[in-house]
């Protein structure tokens, strides 16, 4: 049984790119455990949705000892590689993506569901 403990950085958009690394690190790297410290609040409910990430941790968890690898991700500031990809190299991650995905808790899609449209505008992407 091999176990790994990722530590994130960022904000609440970069928690979107973190999630197809826990599949990757289960099935390709063959971590029987993968933990995750959250830096930001507002995602560990996300996060804690993927059925790839065994517990989630918020920023101020001291791990344990005793796993076999910890990961830290870096900051992303290297525009030429996308997110997802940077944080897969960072994991030692070999068959990387760009792809991203995320799993919305029911309840915070319920207020919305009768909405028609839903209008966004983020300045700095």
């Amino acid at each position: 049984m091999s176990s790994c403990l990722i530590e994130g950085i960022g904000f609440i958009g970069d928690s979107l790119f973190f999630l197809p690394l826990f599949e990757k690190l289960k099935r390709e790297q063959e971590f029987t455990i993968v933990d995750f410290i959250c830096p930001v609040l507002e995602s560990i409910e996300i996060i804690k949705e993927d059925n790839y990430v065994d517990n989630v941790f918020y920023k101020n968890f001291l791990p344990r000892k005793d796993y076999d690898k910890i990961y830290k991700l870096p900051p992303a500031t290297n525009w030429n590689i996308s997110v997802p990809e940077l944080f897969q190299k960072a994991c030692e991650i070999k068959n990387k993506s760009s792809q991203f995905y995320s799993k919305i808790p029911k309840k915070y899609l319920e207020p919305i569901k009768n909405l028609k449209n839903i209008i966004t505008f983020q300045g700095n992407w």
